[in-house]
């Protein structure tokens, strides 16, 4: 696809015009300029303050480094946003929000997506252009922000943003902004989010681990990940692995579900996952739960005309919600 067809002034929301020397896009009206260099277009980052900037830096600069032995999520996606099926992805032109290196722009293109644009605001994009090399057809990858999004309104199927809106500062401004880029007879959207509701614990913890590990630097957080793995393991194991075989409910035991279902599933977790999860946790500076009430009214401002709420392992919420009332996203429609 050509990036005319869907991208925008993020200053101004004028057409583009693309130069066809370097590829560099500038916006007829303000003329601002998106370049182009590498396979990669660079959009503005500015709504960002300094200490977020250097955040999405530290994130980038370990993607880089990790992504080639990270497993491919195949197993965990679907299962995440019930009741979203493989085949709704199919022929879509789809927004993958905050991709990183472009995990989950795979699956959905496996699953038959007609393209995929891959905004991400991080370093990461270096590793999602080799990631995603045999995939390069379908795939636009853009270095830029939710906050201040290069895409023009109504010319997306779908905006999917998974395990980002959480990070952003600022959820209701992404939804908002965002879902104006889909089309609104039938465009959707599809979110992932952490969940008040269930995680009060986890968030007190979080946010003292986080008091020490934001002043460790990059291999301090690496290697207290790895002592928080082994500290975890030995507890599912040692504790609730032998409780299960005495009859006691994994969902009575702190994070049971959590822990014995999901972080150590081989099938979809392996230890670079869990070292760089952990890792994500103890870098960002914006860490936040959001409630099904305010999905609820975020999801009614953006004008939604059908909306499902599903609460995964009682520890997040994900969202499909559609302009066309009659959606079910199973792919049938």
């Amino acid at each position: 696809m050509n990036p005319v067809e869907f991208m925008a002034c993020p200053e101004c929301s004028g057409d583009l015009k693309q130069s066809p020397v370097n590829h560099d896009l500038f916006c007829e009206v303000c003329g601002k300029v998106i370049k182009f260099f590498d396979g990669i277009y660079y959009a503005d980052t500015s709504p960002y303050s300094s200490e977020t900037k250097q955040t999405i830096a530290e994130f980038g600069k370990r993607w880089k480094k990790v992504y080639k032995k990270m497993g491919g999520l195949k197993d965990f996606l679907l299962p995440t946003i019930e009741p979203v099926k493989k085949e709704f992805f199919r022929g879509k032109c789809i927004i993958d929000g905050g991709g990183g290196f472009g995990r989950l722009t795979k699956i959905m293109l496996d699953y038959g997506a007609r393209h995929v644009v891959l905004l991400e605001a991080s370093d990461a994009v270096l590793a999602a252009k080799s990631y995603l090399e045999n995939y390069r057809d379908k795939v636009t990858i853009i270095k830029g922000n939710l906050l201040k999004s290069p895409l023009a309104e109504g010319s997306f199927d779908l905006f999917f943003c998974h395990g980002v809106l959480h990070h952003t500062g600022d959820p209701r401004k992404v939804i908002l902004s965002m879902s104006r880029t889909v089309d609104k007879q039938k465009g959707c959207m599809i979110l992932w989010v952490y969940a008040q509701e269930g995680n009060r614990g986890l968030s007190r913890l979080v946010n003292l681990i986080r008091f020490f590990s934001l002043k460790i630097g990059d291999w301090g957080r690496w290697r207290l990940g790895a002592l928080i793995d082994i500290v975890l393991w030995l507890l599912t194991k040692c504790v609730y692995i032998p409780l299960l075989l005495l009859a006691v409910p994994k969902q009575r035991l702190w994070y049971g579900t959590y822990f014995i279902d999901f972080l150590f599933n081989p099938e979809i977790n392996n230890r670079v996952d869990r070292l760089q999860m952990y890792h994500d946790f103890m870098t960002t500076d914006i860490i936040e739960y959001y409630s099904k009430s305010q999905l609820e009214q975020w999801v009614k401002e953006a004008d939604y005309k059908t909306a499902t709420f599903y609460f995964y392992r009682n520890q997040s919420w994900s969202v499909a919600a559609c302009y066309h009332p009659k959606e079910d996203f199973s792919g049938n429609q």
